[in-house]
């Protein structure tokens, strides 16, 4: 191949890209007209989306508490509707139901969903988890998403519209100490998968979020929920697997996580973007851990097995020492 061939084919990639660039920055029409419902509203990216989106849209704000309701509803957003919603709680859906129908302008439909809704759970080693630890995560992460959009999904259909889906870069590479929820974001990414392929005769979109880690309650949690997945261990395993495994395995888990935290609004602004771009991404990467979980999601285990052996989860058990 000359080089006259190589310029002409880089040239041409990236005037592919631009073009794709550019249409993706055109936004739908009338987006102050459209409904858009958010799930998880009590804090992080449901919070600021809720804020966010309203500027652009009517929202439709979820939340699970009396709090975080009482906290957007003391805002006094017009264009913010705040209703209680338990996205594990049939009933608790089937109610919402009824409110949205209220809200929305007669003939309408709902232009988007976001499921942000979610729960790490309890953390540490999948050995130290009991089976309710497991259930409760897969609950809200997995069946509440589900069970949310068979709920709205004849709205969105009236108006042929989206479906956003908050998954994690932990949908892609799965780390220790965080296994079950690691496997509810992998669930959630196939669920995506298949809903959007059954949706799309409808003219219903469904995209995925992929967000590394940011400032929220999930991350600020990890020590607590470490400690207390430790404080509840018989004594046998915990002499097993010894304090200072603890320790080195929280302090490193944390460190990392801490050091690489992005700020809400870029999930945020990944929201918007699959909402109001006339050609969205079917699958969005946020912040650069994001970028690098995606790139070792390809690398065969063995390798990915030793990087995070040597760096996550160096510690060793006190019985294997």
């Amino acid at each position: 191949m000359d080089l006259a061939c190589l310029w002409a084919i880089i040239t041409f990639l990236v005037f592919c890209v631009l073009v794709v660039g550019l249409v993706r920055a055109i936004r739908v029409s009338n987006t102050r007209e459209k409904y858009v419902l958010v799930t998880g509203c009590d804090s992080g990216f449901g919070y600021n989306a809720a804020l966010s989106l309203s500027k652009k849209c009517n929202v439709i704000a979820c939340c699970l508490t009396p709090e975080g309701c009482q906290r957007l509803q003391e805002l006094d957003k017009s264009f913010i509707h705040v209703i209680r919603m338990d996205v594990t709680d049939v009933r608790s859906l089937e109610a919402a139901f009824d409110e949205v129908v209220n809200i929305i302008p007669h003939g309408q439909g709902l232009w988007g969903l976001v499921n942000n809704a979610g729960l790490t759970g309890a953390l540490g080693p999948i050995d130290w988890l009991k089976e309710n630890d497991i259930r409760q995560v897969l609950n809200v992460n997995v069946v509440g998403m589900l069970m949310s959009t068979k709920t709205f999904l004849p709205l969105l259909k009236k108006a042929k519209g989206r479906i956003v889906n908050t998954s994690s870069i932990l949908g892609m590479v799965s780390l220790p100490y965080n296994g079950v929820y690691s496997m509810s974001k992998h669930a959630v990414e196939s669920l995506s998968d298949s809903l959007r392929l059954e949706l799309k005769p409808f003219g219903v979109s469904v995209l995925i979020v992929q967000p590394g880690t940011h400032n929220t309650n999930l991350v600020t949690g990890i020590d607590t929920l470490v400690k207390t997945s430790w404080r509840r261990l018989p004594d046998a395993m915990k002499e097993e697997y010894g304090r200072g495994y603890l320790d080195r395995g929280k302090n490193s888990w944390y460190t990392s996580l801490m050091y690489i935290r992005n700020p809400v609004n870029r999930v945020v602004n990944a929201y918007e973007e699959c909402l109001f771009s006339v050609w969205p991404k079917r699958r969005t990467l946020v912040g650069m851990d994001a970028q690098a979980a995606s790139i070792l999601s390809f690398v065969p285990s063995f390798l990915s097995d030793l990087l995070f052996s040597n760096s996550i989860i160096s510690a060793k058990p006190a019985s294997v020492l």
